[in-house]
């Protein structure tokens, strides 16, 4: 996924975004598998609850690097453009103005993609280490 967002980012910003997320999200789903852990079920309807954005940020501060004062609000600055993205169409402009768009949308752009490449460096360097079996990716059911 994080190759091929490299290849979408030429036509499309907002879904390379999305791909950049979905890298990790991926990742936290085989770790899940790999760990044998399964997500809690709701007690009132039974639907799995997998706390998505929970385990992304707990996924990202362990593995990515981040050199400000509140990482987790930064991470939840990257979930929301990617839902704001997915599940609203708020594309981002770089998208809808070819010749003119905004940088400061193309420095966040830069800001996710690094966060997510480091990480997904630093969880490939340690994947054979007993790190992963320490990651809090999902509740045991």
């Amino acid at each position: 996924l994080y190759q091929g967002m490299r290849k979408i980012f030429l036509i499309s910003a907002s879904m390379a975004i999305i791909g950049l997320i979905s890298a990790i999200e991926n990742l936290m789903d085989f770790e899940s598998q790999r760990s044998g852990i399964k997500p809690n079920k709701c007690g009132e309807c039974t639907q799995p609850v997998y706390s998505i954005s929970k385990r992304f940020k707990t996924f990202m501060q362990k593995f990515s690097e981040f050199d400000v004062e509140n990482p987790n609000s930064l991470l939840n600055k990257f979930y929301s453009r990617r839902s704001k993205i997915s599940h609203s169409g708020g594309i981002l402009e770089i998208d809808r103005l070819l010749s003119k768009f905004s940088m400061k949308e193309h420095r966040e752009f830069t800001e996710i993609e690094s966060h997510v490449r480091i990480a997904l460096f630093n969880y490939l360097m340690n994947y054979d280490s007993e790190v992963s079996a320490e990651l809090p990716i999902s509740e045991p059911a």
